[in-house]
């Protein structure tokens, strides 16, 4: 099931010797305890991008996410439909409906991120990355990550494209974050 394989990624991440048996009628149980066995000086982002796309959905009969979150423990979760998001959240969410940008507005939107910042990109090689990256428009999620991302290049950075997807340039962000300034 997709919570058995959030789980099982949360204990090869953390190194969580802990079983965790998952079946359709202790999912819940089984996230929060997964959730609260990341050690507290961990920090932790699980990212549940397409939350409606799961294989395993219509399977899923209870709200799993857990109403208290270790303070440790962030989620972001993205759906198209905001049924889904409301039948397994049992609570109040903070809702953010985040539309595709085209990309004139996804470049307003990486620059004005840069300004706030008061950053901008030397290189041009870095820029033409960036164009391209979002040349056929992004989210306001995906633009902050690569802002995120640029705001820790230098001009003589010899840099690489982004990934298309969310998850993708979360997870290589966050990993870059980890190299350049030795968190662990």
């Amino acid at each position: 099931s997709s919570v058995q394989k959030i789980v099982s990624e949360i204990k090869s991440c953390y190194k969580i010797q802990k079983d965790f048996t998952v079946d359709e009628f202790n999912l819940s149980e089984v996230l929060y305890n997964a959730l609260y066995s990341i050690p507290e000086d961990e920090k932790a982002i699980i990212i549940l991008d397409g939350f409606d796309m799961f294989h395993d959905i219509g399977e899923i009969k209870e709200s799993v996410i857990p109403l208290y979150l270790p303070k440790n423990v962030k989620v972001i979760v993205s759906s198209a439909n905001l049924d889904v998001l409301h039948k397994f959240f049992g609570y109040e969410l903070q809702l953010y409906k985040l539309e595709w940008l085209n990309a004139s507005k996804s470049k307003e939107l990486f620059n004005s991120l840069l300004k706030a910042k008061n950053r901008c990109l030397a290189s041009v090689k870095q820029r033409e990355i960036v164009e391209d990256s979002i040349s056929n428009g992004a989210t306001p999620l995906q633009i902050k990550l690569i802002s995120e991302e640029c705001m820790t290049w230098h001009s003589s950075d010899e840099v690489d494209g982004f990934p298309s997807a969310v998850d993708d340039i979360a997870h290589r962000h966050i990993t870059n974050m980890y190299l350049k300034f030795g968190h662990n």
